[in-house]
């Protein structure tokens, strides 16, 4: 008779039981899904139960609770540019749930092609930069033939017997350019005349070009314009640097630069 008693007893208070266990709200954690299950939580994910509007968000570590509903047991939890999930939470009290992303980028590469003449875009004062390129359309002997493709600088002899050059910028002959090398005065004065014969074309690296009254941090020449010629960097340098020229004319040029680094105490 006693067993009797506590197996009607026990089955009139088991639904209470079961309800007491599950509670009365879902509680859980949103976060980000990786490989390694350490992803970083995710804050305002949207969790709502399925056909309705009673929902809530994820706090500052993705936590959530969330009252539970008798019409359904679907759980949908949302979070923007990561994929949707949708859970059946039936006889449960927590749930960890972990989003993939819904969009992930592919691999993409930028080429960009360097024009061999230039207008820096950066710098306040407007410079065209010629680069190693447009210096190789002309001849290669010295700094003076740099310029014969160049329209923004007008290269023309001044000595018909030794064959030197003299720039001229903006009709002003080559003293009112402040010519520099790595942004130190080089030619200047008396050697305008003759001074650009005396650099290799193949040490140039580019040329930076200014036309009109430059700054007068490095001196006072740049009334026409300013030019400065960027050398090779030894460090840099190619071990063996050849370069030919030749045009309708017959003219036939090539130049060898051969470059060796020393190690230290050697």
């Amino acid at each position: 008779m006693r067993f009797l008693t506590v197996l009607v007893l026990l089955i009139l208070f088991y639904p209470i039981c079961l309800w007491a266990q599950q509670g009365e709200y879902i509680e859980g954690k949103v976060s980000e899904a990786t490989e390694s299950n350490d992803g970083s939580p995710l804050i305002g994910a949207n969790i709502y139960w399925l056909n309705t509007s009673i929902g809530a968000t994820t706090g500052i570590n993705g936590d959530f609770r969330l009252k539970k509903i008798s019409s359904t047991s679907i759980l949908v939890i949302s979070f923007v540019g990561y994929q949707n999930d949708t859970i059946d939470v039936n006889g449960k009290d927590h749930v960890n749930v972990q989003l993939k992303a819904s969009v992930e980028l592919e691999e993409v590469e930028v080429i960009y092609r360097q024009k061999s003449t230039e207008i820096s875009h950066l710098d306040p004062i407007k410079f065209e930069i010629i680069g190693e390129d447009e210096l190789l359309k002309a001849a290669c002997c010295n700094l003076s033939e740099s310029f014969e493709t160049n329209p923004s600088v007008d290269v023309s002899f001044t000595d018909a017997v030794t064959g030197t050059r003299q720039i001229q910028m903006l009709g002003l002959a080559g003293p009112y350019t402040q010519i520099m090398r790595e942004n130190m005065p080089d030619i200047r004065g008396l050697s305008a005349i003759y001074g650009l014969t005396y650099v290799p074309g193949t040490w140039i690296e580019s040329i930076q070009l200014n036309k009109g009254t430059g700054s007068v941090v490095n001196g006072y020449e740049s009334l026409a314009g300013q030019i400065n010629v960027e050398l090779r960097k030894p460090e840099e340098a190619d071990r063996l640097y050849l370069n030919t020229y030749g045009n309708q004319e017959g003219r036939v040029e090539v130049n060898t630069a051969f470059a060796r680094r020393f190690d230290d105490g050697k």
